[in-house]
């Protein structure tokens, strides 16, 4: 048989498929998935149209029993055995969308495939040239080759999802593959982790194979062509690396309190942090691992750590929104950490969401303490990424705004998840609307860093915790969309919070009081951050001490220190580490502003 030459002819052996994005679509289009969303809500409003027929006072006799019986039907045939599939799903930490499940399964089949596919061609982990010649030229290696590229194109129409999807970037290791056992290039355009994307002169595509070389010796020997389950293998579905207890009697709920224990050699400054953690993530993003922790920083500078940390809510929650999650929870840690540290002067930091939500708290907390004629007893607050403006004006904020109004229906949400609370995968099917194609971004940027096996272990502390959220509390959930999200009322100055001052309970926040306080605001925010881009982290500028607030003002004021950087620029060494210099500086001055 003719030695196969070309990987643009084994590429064409498999055909086109939902993987390739032929139509071009910018994002992943998970179209199952919404078109079963919306017939799932059509089933749910018909159930409650028929409830209310059945019990309606304008309805009796006949047609009130056809009601209930027709009721009867649509929920013992269809909704009930979904929602039970649903429960039984977030149960077990996986996606409730049986569409999205049957991609996992893919993409592991897909990956699996992918290992066993590299074996013919690797020995001890390098690529074997006399074995890849021996298979290219025989006839039995070259049915081979189909054979496997026939079994990966089955996949692939199988495969749920279109555009720029995780199996697509999955495939772009195929096509490395392709190209490294035929020593060809694909067509321009098509050259998988090339900078250049053009056809290359003869030195620079013996380069470029290297490169693809490199990297898939690195994967095969690491088995990581599929970055979530290798971090969950590598991480042992542990992450975290700073030496720390739970505190004592913290519990509350889902919440705790951890406090990060000074090592002997480190004497404490005096000061104490409390770090405000997002309530949908692991709150290990601070501490992820050793050169890639904020909490590792701050404890060698000699300040008390003390970090909010959330686990999956279960029934007991679901009643709980953010009068909760965003007052009474913050009451009773920082009331345990001034117990703990009499003496100590107490700064924030909020992170995204943990920062979004600490805003009004402090501002509340600054009311109570006005009100009661007490000094306020926390002056400095520290956000980074927080947004606090939501509106059409950006981008990402439209997209998602847009998302939500079509298919964000509260009475599917409370049939679905009204007991199991928000599952994180539902909380990412949102996030994408807001990062196009991130899926396929993310996991192409993990094969395109895996230089070698050490730096791809560094990573899979932050691919585990990507890949890994948390549930959102049901009812606080109803109140982020609505409240904070859609009706943006942080920034309008209408968002409510209770109280233990009666005038003040249940009353809108007055964000001024965070300047007659004397509060002064550090906002650290980045230009490549898509999830919370700058033009929305700007509670520097409205609040607090800002007058004459320009990106680095005189002492004593707020600062807004804007970074070419993205929003997880907190698990990057250098990007933490000037990070950290810019707290560190503003909680250290005490001079008066101008």
């Amino acid at each position: 048989m003719t030695e196969i030459f070309t990987a643009v002819h084994l590429l064409n052996q498999m055909g086109r498929t939902p993987v390739d994005n032929t139509a071009g679509h910018t994002s992943a289009l998970h179209w199952k998935s919404k078109l079963g969303a919306v017939n799932l809500r059509y089933l749910i409003h018909l159930s409650q149209a028929l409830e209310a027929m059945e019990h309606h006072p304008l309805f009796f006799g006949p047609v009130s029993a056809w009601a209930g019986w027709q009721k009867r039907g649509v929920n013992g045939f269809w909704l009930d055995p979904i929602k039970q599939m649903a429960n039984q799903a977030i149960e077990e930490e996986e996606s409730p969308d049986i569409f999205i499940r049957g991609n996992q399964l893919i993409e592991k089949q897909y990956t699996g495939l992918l290992y066993e596919f590299c074996s013919h061609f690797i020995t001890d982990n390098h690529f074997n040239q006399v074995k890849i010649k021996k298979i290219r030229v025989s006839t039995a290696g070259q049915k081979l080759i189909y054979s496997f590229l026939t079994r990966f194109s089955r996949l692939e129409k199988s495969y749920h999802t279109l555009g720029l999807s995780k199996l697509k970037a999955i495939k772009e290791l195929l096509k490395s593959l392709l190209i490294l056992i035929t020593e060809t290039p694909l067509l321009p355009g098509n050259l998988p982790f090339s900078k250049t994307q053009v056809v290359l002169e003869k030195a620079d595509f013996k380069e470029y194979l290297g490169g693809l070389r490199s990297r898939l010796e690195v994967l095969y020997a690491e088995r990581a062509f599929d970055p979530m389950t290798y971090s969950e293998v590598v991480t042992q579905h542990s992450i975290g690396c700073t030496a720390h207890q739970i505190v004592p009697h913290s519990n509350l709920k889902n919440a705790c309190l951890l406090h990060f224990t000074l090592p002997d050699q480190i004497q404490p400054n005096g000061d104490a942090i409390y770090l405000s953690s997002p309530m949908i993530n692991h709150c290990e993003i601070f501490d992820l691992a050793p050169g890639k922790s904020l909490v590792e920083l701050l404890v060698r500078e000699g300040y008390q750590v003390y970090l909010v940390k959330y686990s999956n809510p279960g029934r007991e929650e679901v009643e709980l929104g953010l009068g909760f999650y965003g007052k009474e929870l913050h009451d009773h840690f920082l009331e345990i950490i001034t117990e703990l540290e009499p003496q100590a002067t107490i700064n924030i930091f909020g992170y995204c969401m943990g920062g979004t939500l600490i805003l009004p708290y402090l501002a509340r907390r600054a009311e109570e303490r006005l009100a009661q004629g007490k000094e306020m007893d926390i002056k400095k607050l520290i956000l980074m990424t927080s947004p606090v403006s939501f509106d059409d004006s950006n981008d990402s904020f439209r997209c998602m705004r847009a998302f939500i109004n079509g298919c964000y229906d509260p009475l599917v949400i409370d049939e679905l998840f009204g007991e199991t609370n928000i599952p994180s995968q539902v909380i990412d099917a949102g996030m994408e609307e807001a990062q196009p194609g991130v899926q396929y971004t993310t996991n192409l940027g993990f094969f395109s860093r895996a230089f070698d096996r050490q730096t791809l272990r560094e990573s899979a502390p932050f691919v585990y915790w990507l890949t890994h959220g948390i549930r959102f509390p049901i009812q606080a959930h109803r109140e982020w969309i609505q409240s904070i999200y859609l009706d943006n009322q942080i920034f309008n100055g209408t968002y409510c919070l209770p109280s233990g001052v009666p005038q003040l309970h249940d009353k809108p926040v007055d964000m001024k009081a965070l300047e007659d306080a004397d509060i002064t605001i550090l906002d650290y925010r980045g230009t490549r951050d898509t999830i919370a881009p700058p033009s929305t982290c700007i509670a520097s500028e409205l609040w607090g001490k800002r007058l004459k607030n320009r990106s680095i003002t005189q002492n004593g004021l707020n600062r807004t220190i804007e970074k070419n950087v993205g929003h997880g620029f907190v698990v990057n060494p250098v990007l933490l580490k000037d990070f950290v210099g810019v707290a560190i500086d503003f909680l250290q001055e005490n001079g008066v502003g101008e």
